[in-house]
């Protein structure tokens, strides 16, 4: 569980276009996205795409800077 979702973490931070999609991820993990939604929520506290956001913002803020 954590691992995977350490690996979708990963990914996500390669990935922050805007195009990436709960779909894209999903399937690069071979995982349904009600399985994703549920065991990162477990693991992180918050829906993947709302960490997605989280991770563009950061990534905006930086080149902002």
């Amino acid at each position: 569980g954590k691992l995977l979702i350490a690996n979708v973490i990963a990914f996500m931070e390669t990935k922050l276009d805007a195009s990436t999609s709960m779909k894209q991820i999903c399937v690069h993990f071979s995982i349904s996205q009600s399985h994703l939604s549920h065991l990162f929520k477990k693991v992180c506290g918050i829906s993947p795409m709302k960490f997605m956001i989280f991770l563009r913002i950061e990534k905006a803020k930086v080149h902002l800077k």
